[in-house]
């Protein structure tokens, strides 16, 4: 269509032909005549389809001037037969005119003849290897496809193509419309298959299974020829998806922090490429598996030498407190100490007062010692104050003058 408009874009303004012209009908032209000899000489002459009225007269459909032996009207009828294995045939419609001042001779009857017998023979020959190609044609369709009804048999696709592209050439070329979209439909077919494979060998497995879909509604279009290896192909895809699947989700796993999620889906890839042949999707899942593996090694490791960090943090942080507690322990026993020699001073203070009468001085000293007795806790200590307080006290009672 595109192509049409062209040609009409480039037709000179003002070019419209004539109607009657394109409502004319052609006559197809099926051979030729050529004059050898005479005042034409070199003319060749048009044999159209059906039958063709020889002379010299202007209503003839070959009008041969220049030679008044031929007749004016119907010298000769020419037919041209398609529907009859394109036969062609010559009949003499009336004599030839002979004068009788002119004798008839060998080279007249030559020169007639052998004409005639050139045209014939040439037409025969012409229909003769018009008729051996056609059979040729049909042969080598034939051949064709039975060619690419064994290939597709045998999953070859690609020599299918070429079969079934050159059958489809040669029913085109015969008028043969069923052998050719017969031809077309599994040519479709065959490189469909084609461009599958290939994009699954290029590694771009979700285009080669929408390829394979499309294959598998041209197979049952054709019958179902090759849908086995179609459904087989289509498995493989698959299986080739779901390796990468498995890897992808690894590596989202792997992201989150599940180190042990990711090498279990890179292990469960790695399986599955092994199970398909498939070395280039086996060494990628290996290949993350152990460094996932590796990752998460080191990862153990950290975490294990952070615990150790931890427990020698809190064994130096338990022995601080220890060696803390001990030092306020012995600077409590210090005290205690001190304050025990305080009590046994301030007991002895009181014995001296006690001696030299000092009873009230003595009574105070015995009760600062009892307290700090009490305090340290020794409570034998402080109970044997009490009879020298005592003591004290009756002093003091017998110094008091009697009124």
């Amino acid at each position: 269509m595109k192509l049409q408009e062209e040609k009409e874009a480039t037709k000179p303004i003002g070019f419209e032909p004539p109607v009657e012209i394109l409502q004319e009908e052609v006559r197809p032209v099926c051979g030729w005549l050529i004059c050898i000899e005479g005042a034409r000489v070199g003319m060749d002459y048009k044999i159209y389809k059906g039958k063709n009225f020889v002379g010299r007269g202007d209503d003839m459909d070959i009008r041969i001037l220049g030679d008044n032996e031929i007749n004016r009207k119907n010298h000769t009828i020419i037919v041209y037969d398609a529907k009859k294995l394109n036969t062609m045939v010559v009949t003499f419609a009336q004599k030839v005119y002979q004068s009788p001042k002119k004798p008839w001779t060998l080279k007249r009857v030559l020169m007639i003849a052998i004409p005639v017998v050139l045209v014939t023979g040439g037409i025969s020959l012409a229909l003769f290897l018009r008729y051996r190609s056609i059979r040729n044609k049909e042969k080598n369709l034939m051949e064709c496809m039975e060619n690419g009804e064994a290939y597709l048999r045998y999953d070859n696709y690609q020599r299918a193509a070429e079969e079934y592209g050159e059958a489809k050439t040669l029913a085109g070329s015969l008028n043969r419309d069923e052998e050719y979209e017969k031809a077309d439909r599994y040519k479709k077919l065959a490189v469909q298959v084609i461009l599958a494979d290939e994009a699954l060998s290029d590694g771009e497995y979700e285009k080669s299974q929408e390829l394979y879909l499309t294959a598998r509604e041209l197979s049952e279009d054709a019958g179902n020829v090759g849908r086995i290896y179609i459904e087989s192909q289509l498995d493989r895809a698959k299986d080739y998806i779901e390796v990468y699947d498995l890897i992808a989700l690894g590596e989202r796993k792997e992201e989150y922090g599940n180190l042990k999620g990711a090498i279990a889906a890179y292990k469960e890839a790695r399986e599955k490429a092994a199970d398909l042949y498939y070395g280039d999707g086996k060494a990628e899942a290996l290949e993350k598996q152990a460094a996932a593996e590796e990752a998460l090694e080191k990862a153990e490791m950290e975490e294990e030498s952070r615990k150790k960090e931890q427990e020698k943090e809190i064994a130096a942080e338990v022995a601080r407190q220890q060696q803390e507690e001990a030092a306020a322990q012995e600077l409590d026993n210090q005290q205690k100490a001190n304050d025990q020699q305080n009590a046994i001073d301030l007991e002895n203070q009181g014995n001296s007062l006690l001696a030299q009468g000092q009873y009230e001085s003595a009574i105070t000293f015995y009760q600062t010692a009892q307290a700090i007795y009490k305090r340290l806790d020794l409570t034998d200590l402080a109970n044997n104050l009490n009879p020298k307080i005592e003591a004290a006290r009756a002093g003091m009672a017998a110094a008091v003058p009697e009124t």
